[in-house]
């Protein structure tokens, strides 16, 4: 059982091994390219987007209490042909009301609606911060990686000098 597992995972090693020899060479990735998808695949910046947008929302809400309020109703009855009613002669009835409602002054909406705006404003900031601080880690990690890659290079250049430059003849 345990030899069939690790020739199970060894036979998946060697696949991956071929298919990630066979995928075709990958492009020299810039530092805006690197920002630009950690900006759209990040969780943090997403996060902080959709809190932003939250916020707004929130704000439409506190505005709503300064809004009047619309109730539309209806109704519809039809009466059996034994049920005589005196008011109405018809079989069928039908009454439509429509209520409109405007809080003349209401003296917690005014407070709520501005903090609401300015808890929006924050997380518009917040998310920008959030932004910048991932634009700015990614730069980091690939400035690292790059000072990695710079630090590698004279070595394989001097091996190649090294292989290029004719032996002396004995």
């Amino acid at each position: 059982m345990r030899s069939t597992s690790l020739l199970g995972t060894a036979g998946l090693l060697l696949a991956i091994c071929c298919a990630a020899g066979a995928a075709p060479p990958a492009t020299a990735l810039t530092l805006r390219d690197a920002i630009t998808q950690a900006l759209e695949r990040n969780e943090r910046g997403r996060s902080a987007a959709e809190t932003a947008r939250a916020a707004g929302a929130r704000v439409w809400r506190a505005r709503s209490f300064l809004l009047p309020s619309i109730t539309l109703s209806g109704d519809y009855s039809r009466r059996g042909s034994d049920g005589e009613d005196l008011i109405l002669r018809g079989r069928e009835s039908r009454v439509g009301r429509i209520t409109v409602e405007q809080t003349l002054f209401d003296a917690q909406a005014w407070p709520l609606l501005r903090q609401a705006q300015r808890a929006r404003d924050a997380s518009r900031f917040d998310a920008v911060g959030a932004g910048r601080l991932l634009a700015f880690d990614t730069a980091a990690s690939y400035f690292s990686v790059m000072n990695t890659e710079q630090a590698r290079w004279p070595g394989r250049r001097r091996r190649e000098t090294n292989q290029e430059v004719p032996a002396p003849p004995h």
